[in-house]
């Protein structure tokens, strides 16, 4: 997954909410190496929710006029 925009990781069992703007000088997302995405949505405003295995969401915000994210799936088979 590729980030291009503002994002909001909400850490599971704590409820800790951390914003992070655009460019990016820090990151609480190294919980997530190794986690699988459970579910995604978009919300009104398109922005992107996704939930992982560990219990943690992360929210994506859209960009107006830019790609905000990208992503890919692999099989692992």
């Amino acid at each position: 997954m590729t980030i291009e925009a503002d994002f909001e990781h909400v850490r599971g069992g704590t409820e800790e909410r951390g914003l992070t703007t655009f460019p990016f000088t820090q990151s609480s997302l190294m919980s997530l190496l190794e986690c699988s995405v459970i579910s995604a949505t978009t919300e009104a405003d398109k922005a992107l929710m996704l939930g992982f295995s560990n219990g943690d969401s992360l929210r994506i915000s859209k960009r107006p006029g830019y790609e905000s994210y990208r992503m890919e799936s692999r099989s692992m088979g």
